[in-house]
């Protein structure tokens, strides 16, 4: 899938949208769109801003190459559909580290458009925390998309895969992981 076509998906998801339901208010045909989004087409700039604005999205550059959540949430959900967990842990770790690196204005921005889910509801409310955390260490706006229900889990995950360390990393996590149902040292969050 090409990059006009994440970005479609990742926008139409967002909005809770089906193809179809787009291809009406958009005035353009379900194939088109599903052409797009599967990377059969490519789309234009100004056709992707004619398919995005029924949305309420809107195409922009950003004076970063660091990747966006919702890039990273794509990225994750390719290595969780090959069972490749560790990768998908190492793809969150990338998101944290990226975001730290950014200034805040940019950080802000790689992460206001909603990303869709990765498949599994621990990895949504991993991303969410990681997001979180970092935007609210540094008194950053959160997006909305952080407070979805999806965002968070019922049952709590300790990402401390030794019984033993859990305690002490609970003791340790940050109060905007919690909020997602996330167990982990902060140090957890940066690559070595």
């Amino acid at each position: 899938m090409g990059v006009a076509g994440l970005l479609l998906r990742t926008a139409r998801q967002s909005r809770k949208l089906s193809t179809r339901a787009l291809a009406t208010v958009s005035g353009t045909s379900q194939p088109g769109i599903s052409s797009v989004e599967n990377g059969r087409a490519d789309a234009t700039a100004t056709r992707l801003d004619k398919l995005l604005a029924p949305l309420d999205f809107q195409l922009s550059i950003l004076p970063t190459r660091l990747r966006p959540a919702h890039l990273a949430a794509d990225d994750i959900r390719g290595a969780l559909a090959r069972a490749d967990e560790r990768t998908a842990l190492r793809e969150v770790v990338q998101l944290s580290d990226d975001l730290q690196r950014a200034d805040p204005a940019t950080r802000v921005a790689l992460v206001v458009a909603p990303p869709a889910t990765t498949g599994q509801a621990r990895y949504d409310a991993l991303l969410a925390a990681v997001v979180d955390v970092i935007l609210s260490r540094d008194g950053l706006p959160r997006p909305a998309w952080l407070d979805e229900p999806s965002r968070a889990l019922g049952d709590p995950w300790d990402l401390e895969p030794v019984p033993a360390l859990r305690a002490a990393a609970r003791a340790v996590t940050p109060l905007a992981a919690v909020r997602h149902g996330i167990y982990l040292d902060p140090a957890e969050l940066a690559s070595v």
